[in-house]
């Protein structure tokens, strides 16, 4: 149903905004520019289980991004 779809985008758009506004410019400033380590404590306070930051230059391959998830869930083959 797409006005279903669009209500909940609605909502999950407002989510996010709420969530950036209370978390203010400098600390989402914090978590781009924070150590790999200080990041993963940081968005695990926000209740986040994943992210992407990217600060946009450069290009990413979603599609081998994806493998690399998918192949870490996959189970090893015993020969």
């Amino acid at each position: 149903d797409v006005s279903k779809a669009k209500e909940m985008a609605a909502i999950e758009t407002e989510k996010f905004q709420n969530m950036v506004s209370s978390i203010g410019a400098d600390t989402i400033q914090a978590i781009a520019t924070a150590g790999p380590e200080m990041q993963v404590k940081l968005l695990q306070s926000l209740g986040l289980k994943s992210t992407l930051i990217t600060d946009g230059s450069s290009p990413i391959n979603l599609f081998s991004t994806a493998q690399g998830l998918i192949g870490a869930l996959q189970q090893p083959t015993y020969e």
